[in-house]
Order: structure tokens, then C-alpha cells, then sequence
């Protein structure tokens, strides 16, 4: 987890195996995949709930 003035960003090292339903990952690493936040009222709990 890194926050940022933007907003925060959780790293998941082995975000490429992750199922992610929400389309919300990205990164153009082999294994690390990124969910970048800017405006937590964006997201529905269910959809923090799925990644954290």
C-alpha cells in the first residue's frame, strides 16, 4: 500500500494470478499487478472488500 497525493495504491505481487473481475488492475509487469484509488466514493465496499 503506497499513498500518494493522488490517492493510494495497493501492489499485489502476484496480481497476474488474481481473477479480476472488476477490470480494476493494471500494470505491465510479469507478476505485479496495481489498484490505483483516487476517490474511494468511486467503489462500492463489495469492491474493496474483493481486492483487499
Amino acid at each position: 500500500m503506497s499513498p500518494t497525493q493522488k490517492g493510494v495504491t495497493f501492489s499485489f505481487t502476484d496480481g497476474k494470478l488474481f481473477e479480476d473481475k472488476y477490470n480494476l488492475l493494471e500494470g505491465v509487469g510479469n507478476k505485479t499487478l496495481n489498484l490505483r484509488i483516487s476517490d474511494s466514493k468511486e467503489y462500492s465496499d463489495e469492491v474493496f472488500e474483493y481486492y483487499i
